[in-house]
């Protein structure tokens, strides 16, 4: 009679190779009612590999935008490329970004799985959606129209950007005034250059306080009749003025 005595180990391996290990045989003398008979049987161990398949997390890649904050900084996280990436074995070949990558057509990023070395490759778009900023410039009061200053933009002195000084330029300005009295509204444009500008405005308050200056009016003395002339003088803003009058001159 032949026995066979099998050991199974499940050995929780991925892959493991073993060597055969040899049979050996063992012969015992059974007594059967006087009878002695030999019986032979084989022993031997056998080692059956159970492979136990390990299921790692594939990194999953979709390409996303990154947006820069107000400091100009961006940074992601492997849940960021896709919600699935998330545990510590998942990494990121970069993962910071600044205002230096805006523009570029697209920035390869590669998310690893350190589990198994399973890998993808997204793009990543950077963008900057943060508006500069910029107070409106201080309000300029003027006695004429003539003393009305040119456009300047460096009225506009504390524009500010998360990703540099944006650019000053004028735009236009609203019609003079018919007389020496009136505002003149100027709009000054602040672009960081990256898409995202906003626009300022100054006032020009023309406001002609001044009375003309009085002119010395001289005595006509005259026998039977007198013609008298209008007199000139000046005005901070008119110049040379001509007086008038509802009285008649002669």
């Amino acid at each position: 009679m032949r026995k066979f005595y099998v050991l199974l180990f499940a050995v929780l391996l991925s892959t493991i190779s073993f060597a055969a290990i040899p049979k050996h045989t063992n012969s015992h003398i059974l007594k059967n009612s006087g009878n002695d008979s030999i019986c032979t049987y084989g022993e031997y161990l056998e080692i059956v590999n159970s492979i136990f398949n390990t299921t790692y997390s594939v990194p999953t890649c979709q390409d996303i935008t990154v947006h820069l904050d107000a400091t100009g900084n961006a940074s992601i996280a492997p849940s960021d490329i896709n919600p699935a990436n998330t545990g510590p074995n998942f990494t990121l070949d970069i993962d910071s970004f600044d205002c230096s990558d805006i523009g570029d057509p697209g920035i390869l990023v590669t998310v690893t799985d350190t589990d198994d070395a399973n890998t993808c490759t997204v793009t990543v778009t950077v963008e900057d959606n943060i508006y500069p900023t910029a107070s409106n410039p201080a309000d300029i009061n003027v006695q004429c129209l003539a003393d009305v200053p040119a456009p300047d933009t460096s009225v506009v002195t504390d524009e500010a950007d998360n990703c540099g000084t944006p650019t000053v330029t004028f735009v236009g300005q609203t019609a003079d005034p018919a007389t020496n009295d009136g505002t003149i509204i100027r709009t000054y444009n602040v672009d960081d250059g990256n898409g995202n500008s906003i626009d300022v405005t100054q006032n020009i308050v023309i406001d002609d306080t001044q009375d003309p200056v009085s002119p010395v009016l001289s005595t006509i003395t005259e026998q039977c009749a007198a013609t008298a002339t209008a007199p000139t003088t000046t005005d901070n803003c008119a110049g040379t003025i001509t007086a008038t009058t509802s009285d008649p001159l002669t």
